[in-house]
């Protein structure tokens, strides 16, 4: 309803989030493994998955962005909502982005475990399941990035109000 960054009809950011949010979960359950085992093959795929997580985050950041300040309606719950979601995602980019550039260049050396990895990456794992129960309400709910048919779209505003 509210995308404005779409292929072939499709809203983009909802396509693109599940990359960010699989490699975020990779990279906190490997750098735990990593923490408990001291097998450098779960550190190797932590530090891989952490670096994807944060160039799919910012990728599946500029579509999002776009969509909530020019195609969400202002001063509406959908974008109050919207910012929130956005808030928490960034807080969760910036920690992993973070404990990358702790980790940077250390890929074939051999380390020892440091529970700092598994802290910071757990909090933005967090931070990210929190901001997905956010943006699976801002779809399920308020219809953001979701095209319905007129009749549809009767019913919805008419179901509630879009500003509060």
């Amino acid at each position: 309803m509210y995308s404005k960054v779409k292929i072939l009809g499709r809203a983009v950011h909802p396509m693109l989030v599940s990359f960010p949010i699989v490699f975020y979960t990779a990279a906190f359950v490997c750098f735990c493994l990593f923490q408990n085992t001291a097998n450098l093959f779960w550190y190797r795929v932590a530090f891989i998955a952490n670096l994807a997580g944060v160039v799919a985050a910012a990728a599946a950041a500029v579509p999002g962005s776009i969509d909530l300040f020019i195609g969400v309606p202002k001063n509406t719950e959908p974008r109050r909502r919207g910012y929130l979601h956005a808030a928490l995602n960034v807080s969760s980019l910036i920690l992993f982005a973070i404990n990358l550039y702790l980790i940077w260049g250390t890929f074939n050396m051999s380390v020892t475990p440091n529970s700092i990895n598994a802290v910071i990456t757990g909090i933005g794992f967090g931070l990210t399941v929190v901001a997905a129960y956010h943006g699976h309400t801002l779809v399920a709910r308020d219809k953001v990035g979701v095209d319905l048919t007129p009749e549809q779209e009767r019913i919805e505003i008419g179901r509630r109000p879009l500003t509060t």
